[in-house]
């Protein structure tokens, strides 16, 4: 059985010497199943890599993805000597731009990203053996019943 995902993934890392950004089927961020009337929302995500700072650029390009979430909104950057700074708030109740406007003086860097997520409080900051990373990701997988049932039957076959 094939399944359908459409997934999207960004990360910054002090560690590693490069940006990473991974995209299947960036052009479809709304998938439409057939038995649903309307399409679900996914959310959008921004990323600016810069020489100067960033936030400003960070903030508007993220603001712009408001449109394709209500519930999550959050940012992170990465200024070289003070670390990583994220910040995550609810946007069900205000706009984006109302809930981190008076939080940007608090990030600085010329790496960062945002999110607008209608599932998960993003972005995630994780350490591991490659260093400290921060990541957003936008997925919807359209038949997770059929994909759980063939592993568990794939899994007891053995």
């Amino acid at each position: 059985m094939a399944s359908f995902v459409t997934a999207n993934a960004l990360f910054i890392s002090y560690s590693v010497p490069f940006y990473f950004f991974c995209s299947f089927i960036p052009e479809i961020l709304v998938i439409l199943h057939p038995k649903q009337k309307t399409a679900k929302r996914m959310g959008g995500f921004f990323g600016t890599v810069s020489k100067a700072e960033c936030v400003t650029d960070l903030f508007y390009g993220t603001d712009y993805n408001s449109h394709l979430g209500t519930k999550r909104g959050g940012l992170a950057t990465y200024a070289k000597g003070e670390g990583f700074m994220r910040s995550i708030h609810n946007l069900e109740s205000s706009y984006f731009r109302t809930k981190f406007e008076s939080e940007l003086p608090k990030f600085k860097g010329n790496s960062g990203i945002g999110i607008i997520s209608d599932t998960d409080p993003q972005p995630i900051v994780i350490n591991s053996h490659l260093g400290k990373f921060a990541i957003v990701t936008v997925a919807k997988i359209q038949n997770i019943p059929e994909l759980e049932r063939d592993c568990f039957l794939s899994h007891n076959a053995e």
